[in-house]
């Protein structure tokens, strides 16, 4: 048994995905399949069990778990005590931003930090919160600025500050009878194609769809300029807190409120996580900036 055996279980753990472990750890499924399959042979338990085409944690893998975590987050801290002996403090500063969240009010704050302390060197991930969660957890990810919910925060152990609240809205083609409405509200969705840009967010809207508001039809696309081309053609509608930039005008998008929602946006972090200078340093940057400079909704 060795630390990337546990390091990659407790990720399957908490992802209950090998395809999306695979992209966090940088390594193939069946290198992390293999090394599973070792680790269950070596301590004579079954960790997971098969659930349909989902995998699952068996009640052994929910407590050896509990304990993997420990041992790394214990060797974290020690690797920590001997790099603060040895002098060797990172000046890198690593954030994760969930692929919703408005880029220019951060790339201000961090611009307006790397100002104050010019040896900073940052390091910017554009993720899916499914992924953003679990990274965080393993301590791959100090920070992340993702949309959030206080109990999620508390029950998973997360601190977080909040940044901004974002206006909802709904992009459709000029051609779309929608296009005419005010305020396009979540029933008019109901015979719409939702886009959207993550399996993640189909399931969600798909739970949500028994009560009959959401779209019928959801399609996943991979990228933003095809969900751009597909609105344009009027294929699909879809949603997010982001501008309506020039290249939507001229295809004949239009943006408009969706439903009146505002999304809470934070940063936020594990509390386990013991921070290195430049982190403490930006967590009470952030703080002070968002409070002084607040983001005008307005101009989203």
């Amino acid at each position: 048994m060795n630390f990337d055996q546990l390091r990659y279980f407790t990720t399957i753990a908490e992802t209950l995905n090998y395809s999306h472990s695979s992209q966090l750890l940088n390594v193939t499924q069946p290198a992390l399949s293999l090394s599973i399959s070792r680790l269950e042979e070596e301590i004579g338990y079954p960790l997971f069990v098969k659930k349909g085409r989902n995998i699952e944690l068996s009640p052994y893998g929910t407590k050896f778990y509990e304990h993997a975590n420990s041992i790394l987050n214990n060797m974290k801290v020690a690797l920590s005590d001997l790099e603060a002996i040895a002098g060797n403090t990172s000046q890198t500063l690593a954030i994760a931003l969930n692929i919703c969240f408005n880029y220019d009010y951060i790339n201000e704050i961090i611009a307006a930090f790397c100002k104050e302390n010019p040896d900073c060197d940052t390091d910017i991930m554009i993720m899916d919160f499914s992924d953003i969660m679990p990274a965080l957890k393993q301590g791959y990810l100090p920070f992340a600025l993702t949309h959030f919910s206080e109990n999620v925060a508390a029950s998973e152990n997360l601190g977080i500050v909040p940044v901004a609240k974002y206006p909802l809205f709904a992009f459709v083609s000029e051609k779309n009878p929608l296009a005419k409405e005010d305020i396009i509200t979540v029933p008019m969705l109901h015979e719409s194609n939702l886009l959207v840009n993550t399996f993640k967010f189909k399931e969600s809207v798909l739970t949500s769809r028994v009560k009959g508001y959401e779209a019928r039809k959801i399609t996943v696309v991979a990228d933003m300029s095809t969900m751009i081309e597909m609105t344009a053609n009027n294929e699909g509608v879809m949603t997010g807190n982001f501008a309506l930039t020039d290249e939507m005008k001229e295809k004949g998008i239009v943006r408009k409120p969706y439903d009146n929602r505002i999304t809470n946006y934070a940063l936020v972090w594990n509390n386990n996580r013991i921070f290195s200078n430049i982190e403490s340093k930006f967590l009470e940057f952030l703080q002070n900036y968002v409070k002084n400079h607040p983001l005008d909704i307005t101009t989203v």
